[in-house]
């Protein structure tokens, strides 16, 4: 973490990128990918994930084509085919 100077006695952390995953759907397309609660999704075919809204976007079901998703889990980097 950063900090002030001394006298101002504040810590930090720089915010996590991505979105935290809190629950996977049994029989989902994430699941069968092996995407777990707890991990961050960093990226979707490269787009940056800042928001449900475009996790939403990028997964819709009627695009009709894999996924390619990088997640963080428990410190490490992870790419993953969503079917």
């Amino acid at each position: 973490p950063a900090s002030l100077p001394a006298a101002a006695g504040l810590l930090w952390a720089a915010p996590a990128a991505g979105l935290a995953v809190d629950a996977v759907a049994r029989g989902s397309r994430a699941a069968a990918a092996g995407i777990r609660p707890g991990d961050r999704l960093l990226r979707i075919d490269g787009a940056e994930v800042g928001a449900a809204d475009e996790v939403r976007k990028l997964l819709a079901p009627e695009r009709g084509a894999p996924a390619f998703v990088e997640l963080e889990r428990a410190g490490r980097r992870l790419g993953i085919l969503l079917p």
